[in-house]
């Protein structure tokens, strides 16, 4: 929209200095699409503009779980394994989550 309007903050820069890229901090993701649009200049040629609209909530980059605990009970043979989801910028959270644990045992050496 025409009034939530934002320019590139910190420009990506490749070895000449020019600006190859933009990183936007602190954004919110809603269920909106974010409407992009990047424009180029020269003084030798017309550069075409390019524009798209994305659902920023399905290229979110998430981070691990957190705070991760395991506790086995050798009597039991069994173990309980606990952590805590990461933190998302959109709705639906309980819906985003899948995780594969992959357990492998490490084999002890005696000397």
């Amino acid at each position: 929209r025409e009034d939530n309007q934002k320019e590139c903050q910190l420009y990506i820069k490749d070895e000449n200095f020019r600006n190859m890229g933009c990183i936007f901090q602190n954004v919110s993701i809603g269920t909106e699409k974010a409407y992009f649009l990047v424009n180029g200049s020269s003084k030798d040629s017309l550069i075409q503009f390019y524009d798209e609209y994305i659902d920023l909530y399905k290229i979110e980059k998430l981070m691990p779980p957190s705070n991760i605990t395991v506790n086995c009970d050798e009597i039991k043979n069994d173990c309980v394994i606990q952590w805590q989801r990461p933190q998302i910028s959109h709705s639906n959270k309980d819906k985003c989550f899948k995780y594969e644990i992959n357990i492998k045992y490490k084999v002890r050496k005696f000397s």
